[in-house]
């Protein structure tokens, strides 16, 4: 009984296996379908370089054992010049943004009191000095925040990190990149610029914005 059990399995292992170059070629098929049905797994957010630096700035002083309440003056000077750059290459990128040859209209969606979204068509120039505007009111506050701290507690040490930060900043912003670095605005610097993502969006269910160019393709289909 056990043999002729054992050998029934065989026979019905030997049925389900290809013998034919249709039934192979079914078989691919099946499997092939069956991967496509499996949904792709989200791509891995991008890291900033920048996440890192302060975490680096932190060891670093705590291995050097440094005290930076001791160079309040140097850091505060050091500071002051960090944020005057910062403000001075804003409003420059402001004038070549509005001396640039337009692009186009550029349509963005905002949303209004109630939570409704509105659809507003602009020039480039506008657009580009609304973002200008946005990232002035954004420095500002951050500005606020460093120069409260520093205040309320004496501690140097938020003086240190944007006195590096801020300049850094620069190299993350869109119109930056199109206006002093040259470069093309296609791909992801293509106005309506994408909403940045943040690199715990995969860990919170949080879906990224689609990019301009997925919400057209999406729009023709």
């Amino acid at each position: 009984g056990h043999e002729h059990a054992k050998s029934l399995r065989k026979r019905d292992h030997r049925r389900s296996l290809p013998t034919t170059p249709r039934d192979f070629t079914s078989h691919t098929m099946a499997g092939k379908a069956d991967e496509a049905a499996t949904p792709e797994a989200p791509a891995a957010p991008e890291m900033n370089p920048k996440m890192f630096v302060v975490p680096a700035l932190m060891m670093g002083v705590k291995y050097l054992k440094l005290d930076v309440n001791l160079y309040k003056t140097e850091l505060r000077i050091a500071f002051a010049c960090a944020v005057l750059f910062k403000y001075a290459v804003i409003y420059f990128v402001y004038l070549t943004s509005q001396k640039a040859a337009e692009a186009g209209p550029v349509t963005v969606k905002e949303k209004k009191m109630d939570g409704t979204e509105e659809e507003k068509t602009m020039t480039t120039r506008e657009y580009d000095a609304q973002q200008i505007m946005s990232a002035f009111k954004s420095s500002l506050f951050g500005l606020c925040i460093t120069c409260g701290i520093h205040y309320k507690w004496g501690n140097a040490s938020p003086l240190l990190f944007q006195s590096i930060m801020l300049p850094m900043g620069l190299f993350d912003d869109n119109l930056f990149k199109i206006h002093v670095l040259g470069n093309e605005a296609a791909g992801k610097l293509k106005r309506p610029f994408k909403a940045p993502e943040s690199p715990f969006a995969a860990l919170t269910g949080e879906q990224p914005a689609a990019a301009p160019d997925a919400i057209e393709d999406k729009k023709k289909k």
